[in-house]
Protein backbone atom coordinates (compact mmCIF):
# COMPACT_ATOMS: atom_id res chain seq x y z
CA UNK A 1 0.00 0.00 0.00
CA UNK A 2 2.75 2.58 0.70
CA UNK A 3 4.13 2.12 -2.85
CA UNK A 4 0.99 3.57 -4.48
CA UNK A 5 1.80 7.25 -3.79
CA UNK A 6 5.29 6.77 -5.28
CA UNK A 7 3.74 5.23 -8.40
CA UNK A 8 1.32 8.11 -8.74
CA UNK A 9 4.13 10.62 -8.24
CA UNK A 10 6.32 8.94 -10.85
CA UNK A 11 3.39 8.80 -13.25
CA UNK A 12 2.67 12.48 -12.74
CA UNK A 13 6.34 13.33 -13.30
CA UNK A 14 6.45 11.32 -16.51
CA UNK A 15 3.26 13.01 -17.66
CA UNK A 16 4.68 16.41 -16.80
CA UNK A 17 7.88 15.69 -18.74
CA UNK A 18 5.85 14.40 -21.66
CA UNK A 19 3.81 17.58 -21.74
CA UNK A 20 6.99 19.66 -21.65
CA UNK A 21 8.50 17.73 -24.54
CA UNK A 22 5.26 17.98 -26.51
CA UNK A 23 5.11 21.71 -25.81
CA UNK A 24 8.74 22.12 -26.90
CA UNK A 25 8.12 20.19 -30.13
CA UNK A 26 4.99 22.24 -30.84
CA UNK A 27 6.90 25.48 -30.14
CA UNK A 28 9.65 24.49 -32.60
CA UNK A 29 7.75 22.59 -35.31
CA UNK A 30 4.73 24.89 -35.60
CA UNK A 31 6.71 28.07 -36.39
CA UNK A 32 9.01 26.19 -38.79
CA UNK A 33 6.01 24.68 -40.57
CA UNK A 34 4.28 28.05 -40.74
CA UNK A 35 7.37 29.84 -42.06
CA UNK A 36 7.92 27.11 -44.66
CA UNK A 37 4.31 27.33 -45.80
CA UNK A 38 4.49 31.11 -46.08
CA UNK A 39 7.81 30.97 -47.94
CA UNK A 40 6.37 28.37 -50.32
CA UNK A 41 3.34 30.54 -51.06
CA UNK A 42 5.32 33.73 -51.62
CA UNK A 43 7.79 31.84 -53.80
CA UNK A 44 4.92 30.42 -55.83
CA UNK A 45 3.41 33.88 -56.27
CA UNK A 46 6.72 35.29 -57.49
CA UNK A 47 7.44 32.47 -59.92
CA UNK A 48 3.86 32.45 -61.22
CA UNK A 49 4.15 36.15 -62.07
CA UNK A 50 7.62 35.68 -63.56
CA UNK A 51 6.71 32.68 -65.69
CA UNK A 52 3.34 34.13 -66.64
CA UNK A 53 5.07 37.12 -68.23
CA UNK A 54 6.70 34.71 -70.71
CA UNK A 55 3.50 32.76 -71.20
CA UNK A 56 4.63 29.73 -69.18
CA UNK A 57 2.14 27.90 -66.99
CA UNK A 58 3.83 27.50 -63.57
CA UNK A 59 2.50 23.94 -63.32
CA UNK A 60 4.83 22.94 -66.18
CA UNK A 61 7.92 24.13 -64.33
CA UNK A 62 7.87 21.19 -61.95
CA UNK A 63 9.37 23.16 -59.07
CA UNK A 64 9.67 21.37 -55.73
CA UNK A 65 8.84 22.83 -52.34
CA UNK A 66 12.53 23.59 -51.79
CA UNK A 67 12.66 25.45 -55.12
CA UNK A 68 9.77 27.71 -54.17
CA UNK A 69 11.12 28.29 -50.66
CA UNK A 70 14.56 29.26 -51.98
CA UNK A 71 13.06 31.51 -54.67
CA UNK A 72 10.93 33.28 -52.05
CA UNK A 73 14.02 34.77 -50.40
CA UNK A 74 14.21 37.44 -53.08
CA UNK A 75 10.56 38.36 -52.49
CA UNK A 76 10.76 38.31 -48.68
CA UNK A 77 14.07 40.09 -48.14
CA UNK A 78 12.77 43.60 -48.81
CA UNK A 79 9.45 43.33 -46.86
CA UNK A 80 11.12 41.81 -43.81
CA UNK A 81 13.91 44.41 -43.87
CA UNK A 82 11.43 47.27 -44.19
CA UNK A 83 9.28 45.87 -41.37
CA UNK A 84 12.28 45.54 -39.06
CA UNK A 85 13.48 49.06 -39.91
CA UNK A 86 10.02 50.53 -39.23
CA UNK A 87 9.83 48.68 -35.91
CA UNK A 88 13.32 49.87 -34.99
CA UNK A 89 12.45 53.45 -35.96
CA UNK A 90 9.32 53.40 -33.80
CA UNK A 91 11.20 52.02 -30.79
CA UNK A 92 14.07 54.46 -31.33
CA UNK A 93 11.77 57.50 -31.53
CA UNK A 94 9.85 56.34 -28.45
CA UNK A 95 13.07 55.94 -26.48
CA UNK A 96 14.42 59.26 -27.75
CA UNK A 97 11.28 61.25 -27.00
CA UNK A 98 10.73 59.74 -23.58
CA UNK A 99 7.63 61.21 -21.92
CA UNK A 100 7.32 64.08 -24.42
CA UNK A 101 4.60 62.26 -26.36
CA UNK A 102 2.49 62.13 -23.20
CA UNK A 103 2.32 65.92 -23.12
CA UNK A 104 0.74 66.07 -26.59
CA UNK A 105 -2.66 64.59 -27.35
CA UNK A 106 -1.96 62.65 -30.55
CA UNK A 107 -5.11 60.51 -30.32
CA UNK A 108 -7.28 62.64 -32.67
CA UNK A 109 -4.51 62.83 -35.28
CA UNK A 110 -3.86 59.09 -35.05
CA UNK A 111 -7.58 58.32 -35.38
CA UNK A 112 -7.97 60.56 -38.45
CA UNK A 113 -4.88 59.19 -40.21
CA UNK A 114 -5.90 55.64 -39.28
CA UNK A 115 -9.33 56.12 -40.86
CA UNK A 116 -7.66 57.42 -44.04
CA UNK A 117 -5.49 54.33 -44.26
CA UNK A 118 -8.52 52.10 -43.70
CA UNK A 119 -10.39 53.85 -46.51
CA UNK A 120 -7.37 53.30 -48.75
CA UNK A 121 -7.41 49.56 -47.96
CA UNK A 122 -11.16 49.34 -48.53
CA UNK A 123 -10.74 51.06 -51.92
CA UNK A 124 -8.18 48.42 -52.88
CA UNK A 125 -10.50 45.64 -51.76
CA UNK A 126 -13.25 47.15 -53.92
CA UNK A 127 -10.96 46.95 -56.95
CA UNK A 128 -10.06 50.63 -57.13
CA UNK A 129 -6.32 50.92 -56.41
CA UNK A 130 -4.71 54.32 -56.74
CA UNK A 131 -1.67 52.80 -58.48
CA UNK A 132 -1.80 49.25 -59.84
CA UNK A 133 1.97 48.89 -59.89
CA UNK A 134 2.24 49.70 -56.18
CA UNK A 135 -0.90 47.97 -54.98
CA UNK A 136 1.13 46.13 -52.33
CA UNK A 137 1.73 49.46 -50.57
CA UNK A 138 -2.00 50.11 -50.47
CA UNK A 139 -2.49 46.64 -49.00
CA UNK A 140 -0.64 47.93 -45.94
CA UNK A 141 -3.49 50.41 -45.39
CA UNK A 142 -5.53 48.19 -43.04
CA UNK A 143 -2.45 47.35 -40.95
CA UNK A 144 -1.42 50.98 -40.55
CA UNK A 145 -5.00 52.15 -40.03
CA UNK A 146 -5.80 49.60 -37.33
CA UNK A 147 -2.47 50.24 -35.56
CA UNK A 148 -3.15 53.97 -35.39
CA UNK A 149 -6.74 53.45 -34.25
CA UNK A 150 -5.55 51.11 -31.48
CA UNK A 151 -3.09 53.79 -30.41
CA UNK A 152 -5.94 56.31 -30.27
CA UNK A 153 -8.01 53.90 -28.17
CA UNK A 154 -5.09 53.35 -25.81
CA UNK A 155 -4.95 57.11 -25.17
CA UNK A 156 -8.66 57.25 -24.36
CA UNK A 157 -9.14 56.46 -20.66
CA UNK A 158 -12.91 56.11 -21.11
CA UNK A 159 -12.44 52.82 -22.99
CA UNK A 160 -12.74 49.81 -20.71
CA UNK A 161 -9.85 47.41 -20.41
CA UNK A 162 -12.00 44.49 -21.59
CA UNK A 163 -13.16 46.34 -24.70
CA UNK A 164 -9.63 47.47 -25.49
CA UNK A 165 -8.33 43.90 -25.13
CA UNK A 166 -10.96 42.65 -27.59
CA UNK A 167 -10.06 45.45 -30.02
CA UNK A 168 -6.37 44.54 -29.77
CA UNK A 169 -7.13 40.87 -30.45
CA UNK A 170 -9.14 41.65 -33.60
CA UNK A 171 -6.67 44.38 -34.62
CA UNK A 172 -3.71 42.00 -34.50
CA UNK A 173 -5.60 39.62 -36.79
CA UNK A 174 -6.26 42.46 -39.26
CA UNK A 175 -2.59 43.52 -39.16
CA UNK A 176 -1.39 39.97 -39.85
CA UNK A 177 -3.79 39.53 -42.76
CA UNK A 178 -2.80 42.92 -44.16
CA UNK A 179 0.91 42.09 -43.94
CA UNK A 180 0.30 38.73 -45.63
CA UNK A 181 -1.72 40.43 -48.36
CA UNK A 182 0.90 43.13 -48.95
CA UNK A 183 3.79 40.64 -49.04
CA UNK A 184 1.90 38.40 -51.46
CA UNK A 185 1.24 41.32 -53.81
CA UNK A 186 4.86 42.43 -53.50
CA UNK A 187 6.08 38.93 -54.43
CA UNK A 188 3.94 38.99 -57.59
CA UNK A 189 5.06 42.54 -58.42
CA UNK A 190 8.71 41.57 -57.90
CA UNK A 191 8.31 38.58 -60.21
CA UNK A 192 6.77 40.72 -62.97
CA UNK A 193 9.44 43.41 -62.56
CA UNK A 194 12.24 40.84 -62.81
CA UNK A 195 10.61 39.36 -65.92
CA UNK A 196 10.33 42.79 -67.56
CA UNK A 197 13.97 43.56 -66.78
CA UNK A 198 15.05 40.23 -68.25
CA UNK A 199 12.92 40.77 -71.37
CA UNK A 200 14.69 44.08 -72.01
CA UNK A 201 18.08 42.34 -72.11
CA UNK A 202 17.35 38.66 -72.50
CA UNK A 203 20.73 37.91 -74.07
CA UNK A 204 22.34 38.05 -70.62
CA UNK A 205 21.15 34.44 -70.38
CA UNK A 206 23.08 31.56 -71.97
CA UNK A 207 22.66 30.79 -75.66
CA UNK A 208 21.59 27.24 -76.40
CA UNK A 209 22.07 24.93 -79.37
CA UNK A 210 19.98 21.76 -79.58
CA UNK A 211 21.22 18.57 -81.26
CA UNK A 212 18.40 16.08 -81.73
CA UNK A 213 18.10 12.52 -83.00
CA UNK A 214 14.66 13.28 -84.42
CA UNK A 215 13.04 16.22 -86.12
CA UNK A 216 11.53 18.48 -83.46
CA UNK A 217 9.21 20.15 -86.00
CA UNK A 218 10.41 23.62 -85.12
CA UNK A 219 9.77 25.89 -88.09
CA UNK A 220 11.87 29.07 -88.05
CA UNK A 221 9.33 30.90 -90.21
CA UNK A 222 6.37 29.97 -87.98
CA UNK A 223 4.81 32.62 -85.72
CA UNK A 224 7.04 33.09 -82.70
CA UNK A 225 9.93 31.30 -84.31
CA UNK A 226 11.21 34.38 -86.07
CA UNK A 227 12.53 34.72 -89.57
CA UNK A 228 15.92 33.18 -90.40
CA UNK A 229 18.50 35.88 -90.94
CA UNK A 230 21.51 35.47 -93.22
CA UNK A 231 24.96 35.78 -91.74
CA UNK A 232 26.48 39.08 -92.82
CA UNK A 233 30.22 39.47 -93.31
CA UNK A 234 31.78 40.94 -90.21
CA UNK A 235 28.89 40.26 -87.87
CA UNK A 236 25.20 39.51 -87.40
CA UNK A 237 24.27 36.10 -86.04
CA UNK A 238 21.21 34.22 -87.31
CA UNK A 239 18.07 34.42 -85.17
CA UNK A 240 16.96 30.81 -85.45
CA UNK A 241 18.22 28.22 -87.93
CA UNK A 242 17.55 24.54 -88.47
CA UNK A 243 20.01 22.28 -90.26
CA UNK A 244 20.52 18.57 -90.78
CA UNK A 245 23.90 16.90 -90.66
CA UNK A 246 24.69 14.02 -92.95
CA UNK A 247 26.38 11.99 -90.23
CA UNK A 248 26.23 11.72 -86.47
CA UNK A 249 23.87 10.46 -83.80
CA UNK A 250 22.17 13.85 -83.51
CA UNK A 251 21.68 14.99 -87.12
CA UNK A 252 19.15 17.80 -86.45
CA UNK A 253 20.73 21.01 -85.22
CA UNK A 254 18.72 23.99 -83.92
CA UNK A 255 20.66 27.20 -83.31
CA UNK A 256 19.63 30.62 -82.12
CA UNK A 257 17.92 29.81 -78.81
CA UNK A 258 18.26 31.49 -75.43
CA UNK A 259 17.79 29.34 -72.33
CA UNK A 260 15.18 30.78 -69.95
CA UNK A 261 15.39 27.96 -67.42
CA UNK A 262 15.67 24.20 -67.04
CA UNK A 263 13.22 22.53 -64.67
CA UNK A 264 10.89 19.59 -64.38
CA UNK A 265 12.80 17.60 -67.00
CA UNK A 266 12.32 20.30 -69.65
CA UNK A 267 14.29 23.10 -71.24
CA UNK A 268 12.35 26.34 -71.62
CA UNK A 269 13.94 28.22 -74.52
CA UNK A 270 13.08 31.22 -76.68
CA UNK A 271 14.59 32.54 -79.94
CA UNK A 272 17.45 34.96 -79.41
CA UNK A 273 16.76 38.51 -80.65
CA UNK A 274 18.80 39.23 -83.77
CA UNK A 275 19.58 42.86 -82.88
CA UNK A 276 21.39 43.92 -79.75
CA UNK A 277 19.11 45.73 -77.36
CA UNK A 278 15.94 44.23 -78.86
CA UNK A 279 13.32 43.53 -76.22
CA UNK A 280 11.64 40.16 -75.89
CA UNK A 281 8.02 40.66 -76.94
CA UNK A 282 5.24 38.16 -76.27
CA UNK A 283 3.45 39.39 -79.42
CA UNK A 284 6.06 37.91 -81.76
CA UNK A 285 8.17 35.58 -79.61
CA UNK A 286 7.35 32.14 -78.24
CA UNK A 287 8.74 29.87 -75.56
CA UNK A 288 9.55 26.31 -76.64
CA UNK A 289 9.40 23.44 -74.15
CA UNK A 290 12.03 20.85 -75.08
CA UNK A 291 12.02 17.54 -73.12
CA UNK A 292 15.38 16.80 -71.53
CA UNK A 293 15.71 13.15 -72.56
CA UNK A 294 18.12 10.91 -74.45
CA UNK A 295 16.91 12.16 -77.81
CA UNK A 296 18.62 15.53 -77.53
CA UNK A 297 21.96 17.01 -76.60
CA UNK A 298 22.42 20.68 -75.78
CA UNK A 299 25.35 23.04 -75.90
CA UNK A 300 25.43 26.22 -73.83
CA UNK A 301 27.48 29.31 -74.53
CA UNK A 302 27.71 32.64 -72.79
CA UNK A 303 25.03 35.12 -73.79
CA UNK A 304 26.02 38.14 -75.89
CA UNK A 305 25.18 40.55 -73.06
CA UNK A 306 26.46 38.44 -70.20
CA UNK A 307 27.31 40.69 -67.26
CA UNK A 308 30.69 39.75 -65.88
CA UNK A 309 31.20 40.85 -62.29
CA UNK A 310 34.54 42.54 -61.50
CA UNK A 311 35.40 39.87 -58.93
CA UNK A 312 35.16 37.15 -61.60
CA UNK A 313 37.75 38.80 -63.84
CA UNK A 314 40.88 36.73 -64.43
CA UNK A 315 44.30 37.68 -65.67
CA UNK A 316 44.98 37.49 -69.37
CA UNK A 317 42.81 38.11 -72.43
CA UNK A 318 39.31 36.69 -72.58
CA UNK A 319 38.14 34.59 -75.52
CA UNK A 320 35.90 36.42 -77.96
CA UNK A 321 32.58 34.66 -78.60
CA UNK A 322 31.45 35.07 -82.17
CA UNK A 323 29.07 33.35 -84.52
Amino acid sequence: MPAAPETETASEEVGSQGRRVAGLIAAVVAPVTLVTALAYYFGYRRESAFAGYFGIDPSTLGFTTNDYVLRSVDALFVPITVLLLVAFGAVFLHALAGDRFQRINLAPIAAFVGLCFLILGIALLAGGPIANRYAYLQALGPALGVSLLLYALAQNRAVSRHAFGAAVFVGIAVVLVSLFWATSDYAATRGQADARDLARDITVLPSLTIFSKENLDINPSAPGGGQPQPVKPGGGCPLLTVSKLRTGVYPYVYRGFTLLLQSGGNYFVTPTPVDAGTHWNAANQSVFVIPDDGNIRVELTRGADYHRAPLTETAGPHPVFTC
